[in-house]
């Protein structure tokens, strides 16, 4: 800053100096600009990093609409495959149990005779066992699938006809094979 005296002595009246002087305290001085330019540096990289930061907030925030999208699918998906699992195991467990039944009833062959069984009526208890399933209706109503043991009359001790060879009559059509090779 200039002063009053240094003006005067560079040839200045009193009144132009005091108006110099005067007109000077408008002025800021170079430090002082420098300081205010760098805070103005300062505010302006700030408020661009706010900008930026900012905008990475909104891209975050689509991406979390996303996320929240995806992650809603992906809950839909899984509930659905669990739901598909679990109607895989009910269905294996209502198999296993009826291969069971099927067995102790003495199926020839399971398969053939599931196709013969209304799966939609059956349902699997608690215990194991099938509900809905009437095994010994479908013995009688379809008896060649099942092995039935035919019970034979004893006879009176006579020989039946001609040829009695003391030989049990083979009970099921395997038997009769059997026995017909063996011979």
């Amino acid at each position: 800053m200039l002063k009053k005296e240094d003006l005067i002595a560079l040839g200045l009246t009193e009144e132009q100096a005091n108006k110099i002087v005067e007109d000077q305290k408008d002025y800021i001085p170079r430090s002082r600009l420098k300081e205010e330019t760098d805070t103005i540096a300062e505010l302006k990289k700030q408020l661009d990093e706010r900008a930026a930061d900012l905008t990475k907030l909104q891209g975050e925030a689509g991406k979390g609409s996303d996320l929240e999208k995806k992650l809603t699918d992906l809950q839909t998906q899984y509930k659905a495959e669990t739901e598909a699992l679990n109607k895989q195991l009910s269905e294996a467990r209502l198999d296993a149990a009826l291969d069971l039944v099927l067995t102790k009833a003495k199926a020839r062959d399971p398969i053939s005779v599931k196709a013969h069984i209304k799966r939609d009526a059956l349902k699997l208890k608690e215990d194991g066992s099938v509900e809905g399933l009437d095994i010994e209706a479908l013995t009688k109503e379809k008896p060649y699938l099942f092995e039935i043991e035919q019970t034979t009359d004893e006879g009176n001790g006579f020989a039946g006809g001609a040829g009695d060879t003391g030989k049990a009559e083979p009970k099921t059509m395997t038997d009769a094979v059997a026995a017909y090779y063996r011979t």
